[in-house]
């Protein structure tokens, strides 16, 4: 299947021209989208299946710091986490509170540890990792602190 992709000058329509230099097909945003998720979808039944652990260093294409949004939804006791791919645009999971805790611990350990350029309890990042870690955990940890 030796197909070129061409968006048009707007960048609102997608053309499928073949190798001969005849175009296929035509697309606009919302018939991509649609193909993408089917796509995804008609992936999901196939073999080999999708692994279900990450294998650790792995090379990966990543995205810094996408946008995301989380809300809660109290039917179903979840918290729906939605991440802004640049290619797939939003997807949303669902994650009950034994996910959220096992995906908390992590993240809140690394976003709360010393780095290096750290070392100065007066730098910038030292004053922002303080108001992070009070915001987090909204109590005084001296007082807490067994006699």
């Amino acid at each position: 299947m030796a197909a070129t992709l061409k968006l048009n000058d707007t960048k609102d329509m997608l053309s499928i021209i073949r190798s001969d230099g005849t175009v296929s097909d035509t697309m606009s945003t919302a018939d991509v989208e649609s193909t993408i998720l089917s796509l995804g979808l008609a992936r999901a039944d196939m073999v080999p299946n999708i692994p279900t652990d990450w294998p650790s260093g792995q090379k990966a294409t990543t995205f810094r710091n996408p946008l995301w949004a989380v809300e809660t939804n109290q039917l179903a006791d979840d918290i729906l986490l939605h991440l802004r791919h640049e290619t797939f645009g939003w997807l949303h999971f669902a994650l009950g509170k034994t996910e959220v805790a096992r995906l908390a611990v992590p993240l809140a350990k690394f976003a709360l540890e010393p780095r290096a350029n750290d070392s100065e309890p007066g730098s910038d990042r030292a004053k922002a990792l303080k108001k992070t870690a009070a915001s987090i955990f909204p109590f005084d940890r001296e007082k807490a602190r067994p006699s």
